[in-house]
């Protein structure tokens, strides 16, 4: 297997020889990647991935919510502009 990744990415991949690593180089990989969060639990991983999928339902209501209260404020909106024109039309109309 690292043969076959060495030949598809050159027999230095970041100045380090591949192929000639070894046990112990590729223990040391391992911690390095995950004292850097690049190799993860996946226990971790499935715990990030389901309060990501809370958070997005949440944020998909919300934007319901915010369009269902956009739709009144329209609507509230058009009256208050219309309310003058009937008051002045009603005060015409009695004089």
């Amino acid at each position: 297997m690292l043969a076959l990744w060495a030949a598809v990415t050159g027999p230095e991949l970041l100045g380090v020889p591949w192929p000639t690593l070894g046990a112990g180089g590729l223990l040391g990989l391992c911690v390095l990647l995950i004292l850097t969060g690049r190799l993860v639990p996946r226990s971790q991983l499935k715990d990030v991935q389901t309060e990501r999928d809370a958070w997005k339902a949440t944020a998909l209501q919300a934007m319901s919510q915010n369009t269902q209260l956009m739709v009144g404020a329209k609507v509230a909106s058009d009256v208050l502009k219309v309310l003058p024109d009937a008051s002045r039309r009603a005060h015409e109309d009695s004089t």
